[in-house]
């Protein structure tokens, strides 16, 4: 085999590869975007203007906000539009990231949710505790979103 033909292999596996890595994972996963904001001191709920954002992270590694003890907290998710059905998660638990203790904040009107669909879950009140926390988001009992904040 020739040196370019090789290259012109290499480079349709490649691009090959990469096409079926994007597809795979983004439709994989039912949550598109999970987002952390504080609910507005006046009530109500935040603009909806991070649904725009055409990112996907299901799985953000930074701290999304930091919170007083008692300040409440919205969630906001954007379903992945490449689902074929509707999605009804399981639960919704808040994860102490230093003891390790998970306790279920919400396990009803978690769906049923369409694809493309943006919407915030019920406000929640944070944990009096200091400390790092992780909302997960549970599709039976996998993992399909998590979003991290702190109490100060």
């Amino acid at each position: 085999m020739k040196q370019s033909q090789r290259i012109i292999l290499t480079g349709i596996f490649f691009t090959l590869f990469l096409f079926t890595l994007t597809i795979g994972c983004s439709a994989s996963n039912p949550v598109q975007t999970i987002i952390i904001l504080p609910r507005p001191s006046v009530g109500g709920i935040p603009t909806g203007g991070w649904a725009m954002n055409p990112s996907t992270n299901p799985f953000p590694s930074k701290v999304q906000q930091v919170f007083q003890p008692g300040q409440e907290l919205i969630i906001g998710l954007k379903i992945n539009k490449q689902l074929k059905n509707n999605v009804t998660f399981s639960k919704v638990t808040l994860f102490n990231r230093e003891t390790k203790n998970e306790v279920v904040v919400l396990s009803s009107d978690l769906g049923p949710f369409e694809p493309g669909q943006a919407f915030y879950l019920p406000y929640y009140v944070v944990p009096n505790e200091k400390g790092s926390y992780e909302v997960r988001i549970y599709l039976d009992q996998e993992v399909v979103a998590s979003a991290l904040f702190e109490v100060s």
